[in-house]
């Protein structure tokens, strides 16, 4: 530091200035006094104060102009605050500190009342609970009191026997012919008994000769009672003892009937089919066909998706006629009205019943009744189109729906359910508008939300289709088959990852979803993690053995493991739910050929060419799996 050297120099300067000063000064006063000469001491001692005033000088002169001098003064001052500055330093930390142990004190303040809070909280919960207990307690106990009460009320009086009421009767009458005589004598009341000495054994004969009393009077009761008419029974009996001889099942509720579309036709085991066909509920079996490969055992089973039918007629608050409500109307036999109280109302609930029964043509015959007597009713159109979808006849249920939107534009189940009809046709782009303009008009329509995402999954734009799910499961984060459908979306972009953590989700939401299972085992298989991907399967097929597609799904992952035998079994299990798929036929011949079974390897595959000689021949001329055995002339003679 230099700022002693400017200060000593300034200093220096003011005293010879002084100096100037007072010499000048003392020089006018000794020029005014010269008349008064100056005594020897006074000029001694002017001399040396001349003297010391030119020593000062010098000295000061020589100080400023000496710099190690300069320098030791400011190493003196260096070392100074040297020293004050751990004093200084923790002034400036403590001045730093003050906000943060502020904020701490404050944080530990509130902790403690949020603590105390939630004590006094609990405190109130459990003095709630406690009352609501005492509360419950009491209403069990007046509950039971009426019921006694109740039961006593209703209960008929006991029957007095025909010789009782006679004695009974005589004694009443002497006391009535006593009471009419005029007695002289004072009322008196008759004194209590001595208290009596009775023994244990006394007393237990006494209590056997009262039953055998009982017993006697009851059985002449029971004679007497034969010769009398029945008391009818009481209100309680008659409502306790109602017949339940006929086991009537509850109608199906609708979201039931839209989930689960009914098969017209049953399966018939002499018509091929295809595992897609019987995953997808699809009855054209060449089409799935078509779409089979070379090498079956190295392909991935094919990945499907639930829901495309699911929430497709109507909507969950607006199940069939626009009414609002989660309760499922219960089926009511349809009752045919008079033509004088006809009313579109009535043949719309009656087409409701109808419909909720599985009978859509009837339903449909209805609905028509209900528009044209009143053809603005857009909730019986709307619901026309629905049993037309239930029946596939998909064009003449898009008609039914642009008529109702025809009048309600705003109908955003009639939106909905157009845009299911639509994907069915494969009419995918419209499909997309439709559910776009439900969603618009009805923004927590989570129902469309799913549906949407399916329609992007067709045109294989994944990310929307995620982002789709993504609205249906935050509006309903318990909504099973978005959950599943955002995984199979995230499974057809390769990102097994995030569709494993889908499926999770949904089998956490319900632990026997057997979708997710298999579609589960797709992703972990793609993900090579084959023994959780078989364990999934097998989990699936624990759920739900008769599920064809998830013994196949088996099979193929365990026909790429080479684990052949257990390929077999899983097809076997299969070929036995339904027998007439040619696809598994055709992969267990080819596990058998593998292993060198030629004679079961040639009954599969001519069970397979049987079933579909087009195109498994064509398949098995250039497939490697049948190398060993192409040499063979039985074989020869199958692919002839």
């Amino acid at each position: 530091m230099r700022l002693g050297r400017y200060s000593i120099e300034f200093a220096t300067q003011v005293v010879t200035a002084t100096a100037v000063v007072l010499l000048s000064s003392s020089g006018n006063v000794v020029q005014g006094q010269e008349s008064a000469p100056l005594s020897e001491s006074e000029a001694q001692e002017l001399q040396q104060f001349r003297a010391q005033e030119s020593f000062q000088e010098n000295l000061e002169r020589a100080i400023a102009n000496s710099v190690s001098l300069r320098d030791r003064i400011d190493a003196q001052i260096e070392t100074a605050l040297a020293s004050q500055r751990p004093a200084i330093t923790a002034v400036f930390v403590v001045l730093a500190l003050l906000p943060l142990l502020g904020a701490i004190a404050v944080w530990l303040i509130l902790n403690r009342l949020e603590t105390r809070a939630n004590a006094y909280a609990q405190e109130m919960n459990s003095i709630k609970n406690d009352a609501m207990a005492e509360l419950l307690g009491m209403m069990n106990e007046a509950q039971s009191v009426l019921n006694q009460i109740q039961t006593t009320i209703n209960e008929p009086l006991p029957k007095v026997p025909v010789g009782t009421q006679r004695q009974l009767d005589k004694r009443s009458q002497s006391l009535d012919d006593s009471l009419d005589e005029d007695d002289p004598r004072e009322e008196t009341f008759p004194s209590p008994p001595p208290p009596l000495d009775i023994t244990q054994d006394d007393l237990s004969q006494e209590v056997e000769e009262n039953s055998i009393a009982a017993e006697e009077l009851d059985q002449q009761e029971a004679q007497e009672s034969e010769q009398e008419e029945d008391i009818p029974p009481s209100l309680n009996s008659i409502l306790d003892s109602e017949e339940d001889d006929e086991d009537e099942t509850p109608p199906p509720s609708f979201n039931s009937i839209l989930d689960s579309e009914e098969d017209d036709e049953a399966l018939d085991p002499s018509q091929p089919q295809s595992v897609n066909s019987i995953l997808d509920n699809d009855t054209e079996s060449d089409e799935s066909s078509n779409h089979s490969t070379t090498n079956a055992a190295s392909v991935p089973p094919p990945m499907t998706y639930r829901g495309g039918d699911e929430a497709i007629a109507t909507a969950s608050e607006n199940r069939l006629n626009g009414n609002s409500g989660n309760s499922t109307p219960p089926a009511q036999p349809p009752v045919q009205p008079q033509s004088s109280q006809a009313s579109a109302a009535e043949f719309c609930r009656q087409a409701n019943a109808l419909f909720f029964s599985g009978r859509y043509a009837e339903a449909i015959a209805a609905y028509q009744q209900a528009v044209q007597l009143k053809p603005d009713y857009h909730q019986a159109w709307s619901n026309q189109g629905s049993a037309l979808f239930h029946l596939q006849r998909y064009p003449e249920a898009i008609s039914a729906y642009n008529r109702a939107l025809s009048i309600h534009p705003d109908y955003p189940e009639a939106w909905n359910n157009k845009g299911g009809a639509l994907s069915k046709l494969g009419q995918y782009e419209e499909a997309l508008a439709a559910y776009d303009r439900a969603v618009e008009l009805k923004p927590d329509y989570v129902e469309a939300w799913n549906n949407r995402g399916l329609a992007l999954m067709e045109l294989k734009r994944y990310k929307e289709s995620v982002a789709s799910y993504n609205r249906a499961v935050k509006l309903k984060p318990d909504y099973i088959e978005a959950w599943n459908n955002r995984g199979l979306a995230f499974a057809a972009a390769d990102l097994h990852d995030h569709a494993l953590r889908c499926f999770e989700k949904a089998q956490s939401l319900n632990p026997d979803y057997l979708d997710s299972y298999r579609n589960q085992g797709v992703s972990l298989a793609a993900l090579e993690r084959y023994p959780e991907a078989i364990a999934a399967y097998r989990r699936g097929t624990e759920i739900q053995p008769q599920d064809i597609p998830t013994w196949y799904y088996l099979g193929q992952l365990l026909t790429q493991l080479q684990r052949y035998d257990e390929a077999i079994a899983a097809y076997d299990e299969a070929i036995a739910l339904q027998p007439a798929i040619p696809e598994i036929w055709y992969n267990k011949a080819g596990c058998y050929s593998t292993q060198g079974f030629v004679a079961p390897c040639l009954e599969s595959l001519q069970e397979a060419i049987r079933l579909a000689p087009h195109p498994y021949r064509e398949r098995a001329q250039v497939d490697p799996r049948f190398d060993e055995i192409r040499q063979d002339e039985r074989f020869k003679q199958l692919l002839v």
